[in-house]
């Protein structure tokens, strides 16, 4: 079994499966339009991405989320059986390229 993948359905063609780590970038697009909307209200993630034209489960959701939550030191907040996520907090890094 590989992993979970979601599907996205483009103009005048079937569903067709993305990788994961597309729905990873998509759930972080998500998030952030979500906090520059509104800062302090939960997104239902998998809601806005069916209006993009993706379709994830919640565990996909979940999966994503984790991720973001692992590898970037985002901070999201849930509540348990209820929908949305709310991102509270990500750490800026940048980091100057030397020059040639």
């Amino acid at each position: 079994m590989g992993a979970a993948c979601a599907a996205h359905r483009t103009a005048g063609q079937e569903w067709r499966v993305l990788e994961p780590e597309r729905l990873v970038f998509a759930v972080a697009a998500v998030l952030a339009a979500g906090r520059a909307d509104s800062p302090d209200s939960r997104v239902h993630v998998q809601a806005r991405l069916a209006e993009q034209g993706i379709l994830a489960d919640s565990i996909d959701v979940h999966l994503a989320v984790k991720k973001h939550r692992r590898r970037y030191r985002w901070h999201v907040d849930a509540l348990p059986g209820r929908p949305g996520y709310c991102l509270k907090e990500w750490p800026y890094r940048f980091r100057r390229r030397p020059a040639p």
